[in-house]
């Protein structure tokens, strides 16, 4: 399977044997679209609007495709990782810098991130024991950046820059 914007909308499409068949999964949508697979095969998607609202989709089993709604105010891409407790954590670019939304809790409650201010290209992971990784690129900065979610605050903590030694 493969997710994939296509003027304004959020489409699928799939292979069966040498023949691919597209499916729009929503109208409204495909900017920024990502993808995660969970545990039991099932995808689940990123993206957002032309308005900049960010959704969240899945098919389970193969069924209709669910959309919900995960936060606003996005400005490029989106990226979202299921952990091994069916846990959804998306994170997306805007204009300040990123955001953050996890379904933990049951509705999506979303969050900015602080210290992301011009931070690009958000990517999420997520680890055994419910580790939760957000990294992104800083241009004019630090380059790449990794945080690691935590239940103190700061939700998501930078670790502490590694400095060469000559």
């Amino acid at each position: 399977i493969v997710a994939f914007g296509d003027s304004g909308r959020t489409m699928v499409a799939r292979s069966a044997g040498a023949t691919w068949t597209s499916d729009v999964v929503d109208e409204n949508g495909g900017a920024g679209v990502s993808m995660d697979v969970d545990g039991d095969g099932s995808p689940h998607l990123a993206y957002a609007t032309r308005g900049g609202q960010v959704k969240h989709a899945h098919s389970i089993a193969g069924g209709p495709w669910e959309v919900s709604e995960v936060g606003d105010g996005a400005d490029g891409p989106t990226s979202i990782a299921v952990d091994d407790q069916g846990v959804h954590h998306v994170a997306w670019q805007t204009a300040a810098g990123l955001s953050y939304a996890t379904n933990a809790d049951g509705d999506f409650a979303a969050e900015e991130v602080r210290g992301t201010e011009g931070a690009q290209l958000p990517l999420m992971g997520a680890g055994a024991e419910g580790t939760v990784y957000l990294a992104w690129f800083e241009p004019g900065g630090s380059g790449l950046v990794l945080a690691v979610r935590s239940d103190r605050e700061p939700l998501l903590a930078m670790p502490p820059q590694a400095t060469p030694t000559g």
